[in-house]
């Protein structure tokens, strides 16, 4: 879930702002007039939905081909000893 802030009301609601993120859990988002957005989160609610390290690279676009891929896949597991 999250709500969305123009500037202004962003400002004049800080406090709000802040209380939903850190308690409610709610995604805030705050939309500049040139189009610029700003998204604040918790910290609980960042750390629990960021992917692992390992999760990111087996995500990353090597531009590998699947036999390539695989390989680079089994060095980075031969390197955490797996």
């Amino acid at each position: 879930m999250s709500r969305q802030w123009s500037s202004s009301e962003a400002r004049a609601n800080f406090s709000n702002l802040l209380n939903d993120a850190a308690v409610g859990q709610i995604i805030q988002i705050e939309r500049q007039s040139d189009g610029a957005e700003f998204v604040l989160v918790s910290k609980e609610l960042f750390l629990s939905s960021r992917p692992s390290l390992a999760q990111y690279l087996a995500d990353l676009d090597t531009g590998l081909g699947e036999d390539d891929s695989e390989q680079w896949l089994q060095a980075m597991r031969d390197a955490q000893g797996k």
